[in-house]
């Protein structure tokens, strides 16, 4: 269950990127993944990292239906700069964005579903020598995993 890309770029799908570039899938189950209720777990894990990197995609941030499909209703984001920010804010603010949105270098990527059908991930974003600690909650809801809460921490200069 190895891959190996560059935390620049997007793993494979359900990739989590530790900070030597490892793969790594984590579930709160003391199953073995053999057994197929951890395979489920597995899967939603590997769902919300893809809607993740699909939101740091400058082709899915400019489409309003894409967006749509990856955020939860009732989903609501506390910005880095502290700013809150609702469902129909992103929705109208993302769009926007066409054309000058730059992708930033994620670093150290991973999940862990923390109760049955919610997933966490957590990583870091860099832009402009800027660091950011940033946390996301998925949810299971309509068959998918969607995006319920976000938030950005900027985080001290190294």
């Amino acid at each position: 269950m190895t891959s190996h890309r560059s935390a620049r770029r997007q793993p494979a799908i359900g990739g989590t990127l530790d900070p030597a570039g490892e793969r790594r899938v984590r579930s709160n189950s003391s199953a073995s993944s053999r057994h197929s209720c951890n395979a489920s777990r597995v899967d939603r894990v590997e769902e919300a990292l893809a809607g993740e990197w699909a939101l740091l995609d400058a082709t899915v941030r400019s489409d309003s239906c894409g967006l749509e499909q990856l955020l939860h209703p009732d989903f609501a984001e506390r910005g880095q700069s502290g700013r809150w920010w609702t469902r129909e804010a992103i929705l109208d603010a993302l769009p926007g964005e066409a054309g000058t949105y730059e992708p930033p270098e994620v670093r150290d990527m991973h999940a862990d579903e923390v109760a049955d059908g919610v997933v966490l991930v957590v990583y870091v974003s860099v832009r402009a020598g800027r660091s950011v600690g940033r946390s996301s909650l998925w949810m299971e809801h309509t068959g998918r995993m969607r995006i319920r809460w976000h938030q950005g921490t900027p985080l001290p200069a190294e």
